[in-house]
């Protein structure tokens, strides 16, 4: 999936999962926490998508989105039961 179609809602779903604040992702991503927090509101474009992904232990971008996917899934069940 192109960045330019990536859902910045799931940006910020992975790293809530994750525990991480929005200054410790925009820190470890090298970007200011604006600029991260504009990117998760759909506000800008996520061109840092490559560092992000990385910083979250996944280098290939696409396959972050995959991982993301998963985890809406399971916390959409989880939310059913």
């Amino acid at each position: 999936m192109p960045s330019s179609q990536f859902p910045p809602t799931r940006l910020r779903l992975i790293r809530l999962a994750r525990g991480l604040t929005i200054d410790d992702m925009a820190r470890a991503a090298g970007v200011n926490a604006q600029y991260l927090s504009a990117i998760e509101r759909g506000m800008d474009s996520p061109s840092v998508l490559a560092r992000i992904a990385a910083h979250l232990g996944e280098p290939d971008p696409a396959r972050l989105l995959d991982r993301i996917a998963d985890l809406e899934e399971r916390v959409a069940a989880e939310a059913e039961r």
